[in-house]
């Protein structure tokens, strides 16, 4: 995994100074493109290769699909009409989630690009970049979650220990992303101090400021929303999420485009590039309550049943 992200990072790379000379962003998206198709090709290739030895029946960090993954499988019946039942019933609230959480970030980019002017638009690309350097650091809390949860939520031997156990681990994953949100807020905090080495326009300057106390909430709770987004992965709560991104997906939008109207029909021309970070915010502090509200529900059934079975 390491060798294909850094191979895809330095492709990347030199088709920026190739490209981006010529076709300006244009070359930049080209380069994206191919440092992408070429992380797919080594990952096809990794999961095709045999190895040169014999493993016997030591486990592989290769995963499930090594050795039985072939590409003319895309073209294939599945053999298996069970597992395929079994996978499409995460099909519909995986990918409802999925689509909930960029909506809001396609919302942003529409109304940024089609309502403000050039100013607030150089500080939004500005902001953005912070942003997605950041927010990534505390996806290894959701996906850590993930993996280690669902071996905790399916042992059924001894109820009351398993429901314990889970108000721990949930109780420790939430303290871990409490200090991801710390340290992450921290770095936000120094940005004044750096904003200089970005741009020198003094207007610019002054709208990447007046959104960072807004980024800072969002950072602030980045960790226990990612912590908490794994958790209920983990215990498979995937009609909730389904529900909660489904609302997401029409109400962030909805508030992204009344900004959009207030400026180009109401002609409120006041309203700058921290309105929609302000939106997001909000979002994020609402997200975390919701998930540690839904994981205290989850811990008071785990409880009740544990009773029941006593």
């Amino acid at each position: 995994m390491l060798i294909v992200m850094l191979t895809a990072a330095f492709i990347n790379f030199v088709g920026d100074l190739v490209f981006v000379g010529r076709a300006g962003a244009a070359g930049a998206a080209m380069a994206t493109v191919l440092s992408q198709y070429a992380a797919l090709a080594m990952f096809l290739q990794f999961l095709r290769c045999r190895p040169l030895k014999d493993e016997g029946n030591e486990s592989s960090s290769r995963g499930i699909l090594h050795q039985k993954f072939r590409t003319r499988d895309f073209f294939r019946e599945a053999k298996c009409k069970r597992t395929v039942k079994e996978v499409a019933k995460f099909f519909v609230p995986v990918t409802t989630t999925a689509i909930g959480r960029v909506s809001g970030y396609i919302a942003m980019s529409h109304v940024v690009s089609s309502a403000f002017g050039t100013i607030d638009m150089a500080a939004q690309q500005i902001v953005l970049s912070f942003f997605l350097c950041f927010i990534p650091m505390c996806d290894s809390l959701n996906l850590t979650a993930q993996s280690f949860v669902p071996g905790i939520h399916e042992y059924k031997k001894d109820l009351k220990l398993r429901a314990e156990v889970m108000k721990e681990t949930t109780k420790n994953f939430m303290k871990a992303g409490s200090y991801f949100g710390l340290a992450i807020s921290a770095l936000v905090a120094t940005l004044p101090a750096v904003i200089n080495c970005f741009t020198r326009d003094a207007a610019v300057i002054t709208s990447v400021t007046s959104t960072l106390p807004y980024l800072w909430i969002f950072c602030l709770f980045a960790g226990v929303v990612c912590s908490g987004e794994g958790l209920l992965l983990g215990t498979k709560d995937l009609n909730f999420l389904k529900n909660s991104f489904s609302v997401f997906f029409f109400v962030i939008p909805f508030c992204m485009l009344r900004i959009k109207k207030a400026i180009l029909v109401e002609g409120q021309r006041h309203i700058k590039l921290a309105a929609v970070w302000r939106i997001f915010a909000v979002y994020q502090v609402f997200r975390s309550c919701l998930w540690m509200f839904r994981l205290r529900v989850l811990s008071q059934k785990d409880y009740a049943k544990a009773n029941e079975d006593a």
